[in-house]
C-alpha cells in the first residue's frame, strides 16, 4: 500500500493489482488521520525539567533555561542534544560527560512520570498530578 499527502489530507493510492486496493467486502480503504512524532516528545511532559535537574554536579541548573532547552536539546537525538547543552553551558570535557548526563536525565524523567508530574502553568516546575481535585 502506498500513502501520499494531498494538501492536509492523506489518501491511499490503489495498488497496481486491483484486488489489493480494496479491503474485505470490496470497500476502498482510506487513511483519514495520522500522527507523526518527529522529535521524540509528542505530549507536554517534564522533559525540560529532567534535563535541568540532571545538571547537578556539572553546572548550576538555573543556567539551563527554556530558551537553551529549545536551542540545544529539542529536535536532536538524545546524545547530540545532551552534548550540545553541556558545551553551551561551558562544561569542561562535555563529550566525556554526555552519557552520564543522559543517564541522569532519563532516571529523573522516569521518576517525574512515575510520580505523576505534569508540566505546570507558569511556575517553571512540574506539579504532582495527585494534588489535582
Amino acid at each position: 500500500m502506498q500513502v501520499t499527502l494531498d494538501g492536509w489530507r492523506m489518501k491511499r493510492k490503489p495498488d497496481t493489482d486491483d484486488r489489493k486496493s480494496h479491503i474485505v467486502g470490496g470497500s476502498p480503504r482510506m487513511l483519514t488521520a495520522g500522527i507523526f512524532d518527529v522529535d521524540g516528545v509528542l505530549l507536554a511532559s517534564p522533559h525540560e525539567f529532567a534535563w535541568r535537574d540532571a545538571l547537578d554536579g556539572f553546572v548550576e541548573r538555573e543556567r539551563f533555561t527554556t530558551a537553551m532547552y529549545q536551542a540545544h536539546v529539542t529536535g536532536k537525538p538524545r546524545l547530540d542534544g545532551a552534548r550540545s547543552a553541556l558545551e553551551a553551558l561551558g562544561v569542561s570535557n562535555a563529550e566525556r560527560h554526555t552519557a552520564i548526563y543522559v543517564e541522569r536525565k532519563q532516571a529523573r524523567l522516569e521518576t517525574l512520570i512515575q510520580t505523576g508530574a505534569k508540566v505546570s502553568n507558569g511556575s517553571g516546575r512540574p506539579e504532582d498530578r495527585r494534588s489535582d481535585p
